[in-house]
């Protein structure tokens, strides 16, 4: 406009298209393109016949196709490739020059090895001989293959006619040199190993003393139908799978890969797992103390250590889990270890550890995947977990290390139980409400509902309607508070 003014802010320019030579190869060798230049050079193998090469050639930009094709004579000097669009101006010019090298090659290596298509373990270009056991079952014969470092080298392979028996691949190179591979084939002798190595019924490990095998289960166990796990020496196989009754001792018949057998009996024996001691329960770990069958494990990596020697146990002394300072006794718990204490009943838990690294350590009560409680310690720092489920039944407490990278120790435990026989008040609750027939459970917490001699009769994370319950006091237990009610009907 005439009134006004316009200001260039950026000015760019570009190259126009036009038809280029993108790649060029000959004899196996991908040649040098100079774009500026126009030139395109490349030194072919040691006796390479530069009188007729027919090169594979790449166009690009705007180029539609090049000549000359097919095959040329190289040995005179450069030879011009063009590559057009169909316009004549707009052609591009390339001076190709192929020369051959003056030396012969002299590498007679391989790049790879293989038998049966797999790269043969541990292969070097520089190791010449391979030693292969073979599995016992092996059928058929090993098949090798392998590939030259140099274009230029060739290779003969001979196959191995027998087992035991030998492959070779003799590699020439260029200049005649040659390299010798051999692979000596074995096959590996027949295994009669026969032994369970270990056997476990519900997380819980079973004892192996000779060919007896003894699990201990939970006396609520329904042993009528159970699938252990079983592991045994390589290449044997067992019998019965699973599952299996254990209502009387069962007979495991183990098979080797010779045919060979052993058979174990494995007892299942039911016991009381549960603590139902004095409360509150307070360990101190003793010297000679021995885990009871309800503070155990559900997996292998937890022991009792008496005395203690990690360099974290200072914060040990003066605890009130240790009688004197020089002793320093604790249960040991590996890396991505839980362990498990099923108590009778439980009011509050207190559980404190340490490790020589920075941990994370978690509390989980019945089996819930959510944490009731979690401490993140540095080095030598005591960890506490304490929680209140409030219970007045058999409650499952799980305390695990997930760390995969160190291991923990536990100093302390300490279950109290002290239920009383009523309260003090109708409602300690802010969020449970009771009216008449239906406990209202607005927050959706777990919510138990015990008679007056202290039974369950309940236990709910929704409403509990109660209108078919029989009369009497009852009490409401629940994270948020307590309800004394009076049912009336």
């Amino acid at each position: 406009g005439v009134s006004g003014s316009v200001y260039l802010g950026k000015v760019v320019f570009f190259t126009p298209p036009s038809p280029t030579i993108t790649a060029f190869t000959a004899a196996g060798v991908t040649a040098t393109i100079n774009q500026t230049a126009k030139t395109i050079t490349a030194e072919l193998p040691y006796g390479t016949n530069l009188t007729a090469i027919t090169p594979s050639v790449t166009i690009g930009g705007t180029a539609t196709s090049y000549s000359p094709t097919g095959a040329q004579d190289f040995s005179g000097g450069a030879v011009n490739y063009v590559a057009t669009d169909g316009t004549p101006a707009n052609d591009i010019t390339y001076a190709v020059t192929l020369t051959a090298s003056s030396v012969a090659n002299s590498d007679a290596t391989l790049n790879d090895l293989m038998v049966d298509g797999t790269t043969v373990a541990g292969f070097s270009a520089s190791t010449l001989t391979y030693d292969i056991a073979l599995p016992y079952a092996y059928t058929g014969l090993p098949t090798i293959s392998a590939t030259a470092n140099a274009v230029t080298s060739t290779k003969i392979i001979t196959q191995a006619t027998a087992i035991p028996g030998s492959a070779t691949v003799v590699v020439k190179a260029q200049d005649n040199s040659e390299k010798t591979y051999t692979i000596n084939f074995t096959r590996t002798p027949i295994s009669s190993s026969c032994d369970i190595t270990s056997f476990t019924i519900n997380n819980k490990i079973g004892v192996i003393n000779g060919t007896n095998i003894t699990v201990q289960l939970h006396l609520t166990t329904n042993v009528a139908s159970l699938s252990p796990v079983v592991n045994v020496s390589q290449f044997a196989t067992y019998t019965p799978s699973s599952p299996v009754n254990f209502s009387s001792p069962v007979e495991y018949i183990v098979t080797a890969q010779d045919g060979t057998q052993k058979t174990y009996t494995v007892a299942v024996e039911l016991i009381d797992m549960v603590y139902n001691g004095t409360y509150p329960y307070t360990t101190n770990f003793p010297s000679g103390f021995i885990m009871p069958n309800w503070m155990s494990s559900p997996s292998n990596g937890i022991i009792f250590t008496n005395p203690y020697t990690g360099s974290d146990k200072g914060i040990w002394y003066d605890d009130e889990t240790e009688i004197t300072a020089a002793t320093s006794s604790v249960i040991r718990l590996n890396s991505a270890t839980a362990m498990e204490f099923y108590v009778s009943k439980c009011q509050t838990v207190t559980v404190k550890l340490s490790a020589t690294g920075s941990r994370t350590f978690n509390m989980y009560i019945n089996g819930n995947s959510t944490p009731v409680a979690t401490s993140t310690v540095s080095s030598n720092t005591l960890a506490t977990l304490t929680y209140s489920p409030n219970l007045n039944e058999p409650t499952l407490i799980k305390v695990d290390n997930p760390s995969t990278s160190g291991g923990a120790t536990l100093g302390f435990f300490e279950v109290t139980a002290s239920f009383g026989s009523g309260l003090l008040s109708n409602s300690t609750s802010s969020t449970l409400s009771f009216d008449g027939k239906t406990v209202r459970n607005p927050n959706r917490e777990l919510v138990r509902v015990y008679d007056a001699t202290g039974r369950l009769v309940v236990s709910s994370t929704k409403d509990v309607v109660l209108s078919s319950t029989a009369k009497g006091i009852y009490f409401v237990k629940s994270n948020s508070g307590n309800l004394k009610i009076a049912l009336n009907k």
